[in-house]
């Protein structure tokens, strides 16, 4: 028969948190997996192993608890709701609690599925500061449903078999979207290599490349936009959830050229290298310094090409030849304004960018198209998952 327990009752919950990151008697010999989000974005539901470890000492010293295998680790604040499985023994930082069964009358694997559907009631319990936290003396009260343990083993065989299945089916998707973005990039290659034309210096044909605000402005809920490298998503400037400053700044930031006009290019240059995006529109904004803001030379080229240019992968290769630092992908402007690359004249540019968007907008289609179906995967899963756990009528 099915019941109704609280987390608290089935469950021992404690709290992860960080060793003082200045002593390096916690870090530099550790041996003790050290569990972060990072780690369940790479390794997914199970967790083996640890990018961070630390040492004895910080068990001892800094209130660090060990948890035992198969314990499920839930994020409580900030990336609420994802949720994996501990498979050896580790501590975590402090975004995590850990759920330990208290017998063996409750599975983990359970545990970590019904885990996985609590994201929103976490959330209504957050009080919803300055950044989610749901403490444990909530998270206890948290009500879930629990049959017998012979039907959780079933449960969990049920979902594990069929979420393999889907998730295959997604990853096979996921595959045909690079196979587009492939063939894509491809027919760029392949036009800006057979065309005819002189070899140029980026420099050459635009009237002027700076790059944005080199220190970060007081930023605000309004004002004026605030574009960072994160803004641009698919060859576009995303202003849904960028930053604004204000009037004064903007001013202050538009006098020294850290404003882009319409018709402009932008290029990330820094962090994430090579993105690139069209300025579409006569918003008065403002970006940072990780952004080159380049004004092409309409005498020499169009827009658009340039932008196709900026965004090929021989350009890039170059400009990523060039780059400084080895943690951080990073062009100094005074190299980006000397690569080189051929040029063909103003009327072929027109038409190889009637070919190239011809292509791009084929491509939109078939990845919408993709998308679409991995939407309806997400949602058959979430469905799935739903009715497995609902438990019996009464």
């Amino acid at each position: 028969m099915w019941k109704t327990v609280r987390l608290g009752d089935v469950c021992k919950i404690v709290n992860g948190s960080t060793p003082l990151r200045s002593n390096p008697r916690y870090w530099d010999t550790g041996k003790i997996l050290w569990f972060t989000i990072e780690d369940l974005r790479k390794q997914g539901r199970d967790i083996y192993t640890t990018n961070q470890k630390v040492t004895y000492e910080a068990v001892k010293e800094a209130s660090l608890k060990v948890v035992p295998i198969n314990t499920v680790l839930l994020c409580c604040t900030a990336s609420v709701g994802e949720v994996a499985i501990a498979r050896s023994k580790m501590a975590t930082n402090q975004q995590f609690n850990a759920l330990i069964p208290l017998n063996d009358n409750l599975v983990p694997e359970y545990l970590y599925y019904v885990s996985t559907t609590l994201k929103n009631k976490l959330l209504s319990l957050s009080g919803r500061t300055t950044i989610n936290f749901i403490p444990i003396s909530k998270l206890k009260n948290i009500e879930i449903s629990l049959p017998p343990l012979q039907q959780q083993k079933q449960i969990v065989k049920k979902l594990d078999a069929t979420f393999a299945e889907i998730d295959k089916n997604i990853e096979n998707l996921k595959n045909k979207k690079e196979q587009v973005e492939s063939l894509v990039n491809r027919v760029l290659e392949e036009e800006l290599k057979n065309t005819e034309g002189e070899n140029v210096k980026l420099e050459d044909v635009c009237l002027n490349i700076t790059d944005g605000s080199h220190f970060s402005p007081k930023t605000d809920e309004e004002g004026f936009p605030y574009i960072t490298v994160r803004d641009i998503n698919d060859d576009e400037i995303d202003f849904a959830n960028c930053k604004f400053i204000s009037k004064e700044s903007y001013l202050e930031l538009a006098k020294n050229g850290c404003s882009p006009s319409e018709g402009d290019v932008l290029f990330s240059k820094d962090g994430t290298v090579g993105k690139v995006a069209e300025v579409k529109t006569k918003k008065d904004f403002a970006v940072l310094s990780s952004l080159a803001i380049l004004t092409p030379n309409k005498n020499f080229v169009t827009t658009e090409l340039l932008a196709y240019i900026l965004k090929s992968q021989s350009f890039l290769k170059e400009a990523i030849g060039q780059k400084t630092g080895a943690a951080i992908r990073r062009i100094i402007l005074k190299n980006l304004k000397k690569i080189s690359f051929k040029l063909p004249s103003l009327a072929h540019q027109h038409s190889i960018v009637s070919k190239l968007d011809a292509v791009n907008q084929e491509k939109d289609s078939s990845i919408n198209a993709l998308n679409s179906q991995i939407d309806n995967y997400i949602a058959l899963k979430s469905s799935i998952l739903s009715n497995s756990l609902k438990g019996p009528a009464l």
